[in-house]
């Protein structure tokens, strides 16, 4: 119900021209705070006044604490009750008038805060989310928070459903969490310190158990983090006792955080003292991991990053730990090894190296070093085993290094590249052929062709100084296989060879068949036949 409108005329009459005047002049300046008409009555507070105006149908009456009116008289005060009345009234009778949504707000307006308290308990009841939401309002603002039952808001809301497919789905469960913490914050939740950051605490571990279970990059996470960042910070700002004490409480937070939950800015927010505690803390509890380990991976590499990101002062041991906790790759790992090689802890290095090597994803990097580490130390066994598992990968290393290695090596190698065919393995096999001087068995590999022609050419003058029956044989081959190319270069290289043939051999029948037989080719190729006479004659 709302309040008659009353004329200026009757205002006028009843308190007086002067004191009309006077209260419509002041009418901006006046602050008119817990208005209320129960249907024969408004009253509000004014300024520093009570004031009271009663509706006696042709007539008002009024009352104000102030000097002027003395509990009787119709002061200024009286007149400004009547003004904001009277305004109030036509807002809600042009409100009657709007659309339908305006009506019913009108409606609203109308009733008296009573009533209007009931209409709305009734509607809350209808929905249960909402009831929780206002009983929360009501226990924070009651000043005498319960934590227990507060505390088992937190784990209902923060319950994982059995069935959150929809991004719809993933929002409306996260609404529920924004709501409830814009509900705490907008309480005075730091009325009890140290209650609270418990369930702020509480609300951090709820949350990163859920997200075990939900993708924790969804976006619909932000706001509730952002308000419960903020509460924390306050609270542990707070917070009472010595730095170490509060550096542990922050870190027994941060060790169990594990999907990174907590803001950054909350510990740059940190008093230096605090922040310098919290990192003592952190190398006291790695040390202790590395004397016990007793933390799961995630935890592991958070400490691992801190220390890094903050660069304390660590020992060797304690700084190659932390690398070894970050590394990601190949590369980090032979970093790690290097510095143990710098170091002159040659056996802890081999161990990184040898860790890593199954799951490298380029083992390379990591066979080179190994590789020489093990010839250099004669530890042949370590080295052939090796080899046997990557012997195509290694044989660059090999070849670079044959010349060095032992004849047992050198045979146990041979024999398991045999079985080898890569080209990488099979070049290798052929050098070790002929440093042991097995040339049958290198002019069978350059036989059949797998390798590189300028390669097998190479090597058939190497086989030439030593097995010379071999040669003629090998020679011939190659020349046939160069004029089958089609480019004038090899020409005149297959001139070279048979020139090079001839004069090796003291029976010149040999070269005078293979002319004879591969006529046929030479006059396809005339260019091979003037650079063999022009080659002759230069003799």
């Amino acid at each position: 119900m709302s309040p008659a409108i009353i004329s200026t005329d009757l205002l006028q009459k009843t308190a007086g021209k002067e004191t009309f005047q006077r209260a419509k002049e002041n009418a901006r300046k006046v602050n008119i705070a817990k208005f209320q008409f129960n249907g024969k009555q408004a009253s509000a507070d004014i300024d520093t006044y009570h004031v009271t105006v009663r509706y006696l149908g042709e007539t008002i009456e009024g009352a104000c604490n102030c000097e002027e009116s003395d509990g009787f008289d119709f002061c200024q005060h009286c007149v400004a009750l009547v003004l904001h009345a009277n305004k109030r009234a036509q807002q809600l009778l042009s409100l009657s008038k709007g659309p339908d949504k305006s009506k019913v707000f009108a409606y609203l307006m109308s009733l008296d805060k009573q009533e209007l308290a009931k209409q709305f308990l009734n509607l809350l009841e209808q929905d249960t989310e909402q009831f929780q939401r206002f009983l929360l309002k009501a226990s924070l603002g009651a000043g005498q928070i319960d934590f227990a039952k507060l505390k088992t808001q937190v784990t209902e809301i923060t319950r994982s459903k059995e069935r959150l497919f929809s991004q719809r789905q993933v929002k409306h469960f996260f609404s529920r969490i924004e709501q409830f913490l814009e509900e705490l914050s907008l309480s005075e939740f730091d009325h009890d310190v140290e209650r609270m950051l418990k369930i702020v605490e509480y609300v951090f571990q709820r949350l990163n158990i859920l997200f075990d279970r939900l993708d924790p990059r969804t976006e619909h996470k932000h706001r509730s983090l952002s308000i419960l960042n903020t509460m924390y910070s306050q609270l542990f700002a707070k917070l009472g006792g010595r730095d170490s004490t509060r550096a542990k409480r922050f870190y027994a937070l941060w060790l169990v955080d594990k999907h990174q939950l907590l803001s950054a800015d909350v510990q740059t927010s940190m008093d230096p003292a605090c922040l310098d505690a919290f990192q003592r803390e952190v190398l006291s509890q790695w040390r202790q991991h590395m004397g016990k380990p007793a933390l799961a991976p995630w935890q592991q590499r958070r400490l691992a990053e801190c220390l890094r990101d903050h660069k304390a002062e660590l020992t060797l041991n304690e700084s190659q730990a932390v690398r070894q906790v970050l590394a990601e790759n190949d590369r980090d790992h032979l970093n790690i090894a290097q510095h143990w090689f710098d170091a002159n802890e040659h056996g802890k290095a081999i161990s990184v190296l040898e860790k890593q090597l199954p799951q490298a994803d380029e083992p390379q990097r990591l066979l080179e070093p190994l590789g020489k580490h093990y010839l250099q130390r004669n530890a042949d066994e370590a080295f052939l085993k090796l080899f046997a598992r990557y012997s195509e990968l290694m044989s660059p290393l090999l070849l670079e290094v044959s010349n060095d290695i032992t004849t047992r090596i050198s045979q146990q190698c041979i024999d398991i590249l045999r079985d080898q065919h890569s080209i990488a393995e099979q070049t290798l096999l052929l050098k070790l052929y002929v440093d042991a001087s097995r040339y049958a068995e290198a002019a069978t590999l350059i036989e059949q062709g797998n390798l590189e022609l300028q390669e097998r050419i190479d090597y058939c003058h190497i086989i030439g100084g030593h097995a010379p029956d071999i040669y003629p044989r090998l020679v011939l081959q190659l020349i046939e296989e160069l004029l089958m190319k089609q480019r004038s270069k090899t020409d005149k290289q297959a001139a070279q060879l048979l020139v090079e043939l001839e004069s090796r051999l003291n029976e010149k029948s040999t070269v005078t068949h293979f002319l004879d037989a591969k006529q046929p080719l030479f006059h396809s190729r005339p260019q091979f036949i003037q650079h063999y006479h022009s080659l002759l004659q230069s003799r």
